[in-house]
């Protein structure tokens, strides 16, 4: 079989696949793509050179008007039913799929009670109304008792009563000690009691500072359709828009439902959807290895999550190409031999 030489690649794709040079010999490429197709082309003795074109749709329609065996499309498109009716691809030369993304909230203003919030407030004023009737209780058994306490400078009053039992409460050694066993069955019940609260609020403590510094509880769709606090969306007219709609799940039915009821939803750009997270507590939901790169040059954003399906980048060609064959034993090659395109 007759193999051509001197091959057009059509593209579409930017950062992070193809990044276009201008140098003194005129317009270089680098990135993911430029690597593949140099692999390839070395395997077949091919040449090659880059033609962008602006949107998938052009790039399928330039694909079909030009010569069969000497074009195709290389960039992160992917395979739908739609596509293949007409065109033919190749194995996929990349795995992905789409994810959820946001920007994290910016850091709150210092709470002065924010000590309080491990524990509910019955919780506090359960343990407000112990120490009052924990200290009543030991002012009255030691008054009734005729040995009240051992410390010689002071009797026990209504006052030591309270010290006693904030003290027994702040974890610091009272100075007074109970001769009564009345009391001193009160006192170790107190102990017993301080012990448990303080422990519990501890671990409290320790688990709400964690979620605290999570601040989304996000981790699926189910997640993002029951929460209320954050919008969410995808760009208009988007292949992640459409897989939505004919998704057989009724999570993704729902998601596209409420996106296309809200044009605020919908962004036209991955620079709109940069600037609307930043703006507004918005969740943008796209392609993974897309996001993953924005995410790579942003701190503040944060993918979310797990991926929330599959889907497949691929070469595209016209139907009958001489091109498909060579082109999926090349990218096999590739898979099996582990070769290294970076």
């Amino acid at each position: 079989m007759s193999l051509t030489k001197n091959i057009t690649i059509l593209t579409t794709a930017g950062e992070p696949y193809l990044t276009e040079i201008q140098g003194e010999n005129g317009k270089s490429y680098v990135g993911f793509l430029n690597d593949m197709a140099e692999k390839i082309a070395s395997k077949y003795n091919w040449t090659f050179h880059f033609k962008l074109v602006k949107g998938y749709n052009n790039a399928t329609e330039t694909l079909k008007l030009s010569d069969k065996d000497s074009t195709l499309i290389l960039s992160d498109l992917t395979i739908t039913k739609e596509r293949l009716s007409s065109l033919d691809f190749t194995v996929p030369h990349m795995t992905l799929g789409n994810v959820m993304m946001y920007k994290n909230p910016t850091q709150q203003e210092a709470d002065y009670f924010t000590w309080a919030l491990p524990l509910d407030e019955t919780v506090w004023f359960s343990i407000g109304a112990s120490f009052l009737l924990i200290s009543i209780l030991i002012f009255v058994l030691s008054r009734c008792s005729d040995k009240n306490t051992t410390k010689p400078s002071r009797q026990s009053g209504i006052e030591e009563s309270f010290w006693f039992s904030f003290s027994s409460l702040v974890g610091q050694g009272p100075d007074i000690i109970y001769n009564s066993p009345g009391v001193k069955i009160i006192v170790a019940s107190w102990w017993i009691f301080v012990l448990l609260i303080v422990n519990s609020y501890t671990a409290n403590l320790a688990a709400f500072q964690t979620v605290s510094r999570l601040s989304i509880n996000i981790g699926s769709m189910q997640d993002l359709l029951d929460q209320t606090e954050y919008k969410f969306g995808c760009l208009k007219n988007s292949l992640t828009l459409k897989n939505f709609q004919e998704s057989a799940r009724k999570d993704f039915n729902e998601a596209y439902r409420r996106i296309v009821d809200s044009k605020d939803n919908q962004v036209t750009s991955y620079s709109e959807a940069l600037k609307k997270m930043k703006n507004e507590k918005f969740i943008f939901i796209g392609e993974s290895a897309k996001l993953e790169y924005l995410a790579s040059q942003d701190c503040d954003l944060k993918l979310i999550g797990e991926k929330l399906n599959t889907v497949y980048y691929s070469f595209a060609v016209n139907k009958g190409s001489s091109l498909l064959e060579p082109l999926n034993n090349a990218l096999l090659g590739i898979y099996h031999r582990h070769i290294k395109l970076f």
